[in-house]
């Protein structure tokens, strides 16, 4: 077994033990993953970080190979359920929309429905009340007619009620 030490503790360690740490990391090196390369090696063996790598959890590369597979694998299974779920939701989101978008036309042609009954009863309304209307004037008017009509014969009288000059004769109008 064996250490990764940082640079302050490198440079404390003798000469001959930086040679054995180096020679550990090589082999180490040849034998562990790419995925930990930034770690170990540079020129002179200079190391980055503390890593203790225990040479019974260096795995081979195909077993290594063989779990990034399966991780890769139950990825691929939690995308393709996720997925699923926004097909579906998107699948429930256009119905929705569809029965929303049917639910309110059925509602607007019910509201011009009534619409429509509401215009044709006020426009009757108006067509009557103007009708009344215009019969009350239409009264009004041959009962102002026949005033002026009985005004201008009485200012007749009146006028000729002055011209004459014997009371008999002012009876004799009168009476007609």
């Amino acid at each position: 077994m064996w250490e990764v030490r940082p640079v302050s503790r490198w440079l404390q360690l003798e000469s001959s033990e930086k040679g054995e740490v180096c020679e550990e990391l090589k082999e180490a090196r040849q034998s562990y993953s790419k995925e930990n390369e930034n770690t170990a090696l540079g020129k002179g063996c200079v190391l980055t970080s503390i890593i203790t790598i225990r040479p019974e959890s260096i795995e081979f590369p195909q077993e290594a190979l063989q779990r990034i597979i399966s991780t890769l694998a139950n990825k691929n299974d939690e995308i393709q359920n996720f997925i699923d779920t926004l097909n579906h939701t998107l699948k429930g989101v256009q119905e929705n929309s569809s029965n929303i978008l049917s639910e309110l036309d059925e509602e607007f042609d019910s509201l011009y429905s009534i619409l429509d009954e509401v215009k044709e009863s006020m426009i009757n309304s108006i067509k009557q009340e103007q009708a009344r209307k215009s019969q009350e004037l239409q009264n009004q008017l041959s009962q102002c007619n026949n005033a002026l009509e009985n005004s201008e014969e009485l200012l007749e009288f009146a006028t000729r009620s002055l011209d004459i000059k014997e009371p008999e004769e002012f009876s004799k109008v009168q009476k007609n």
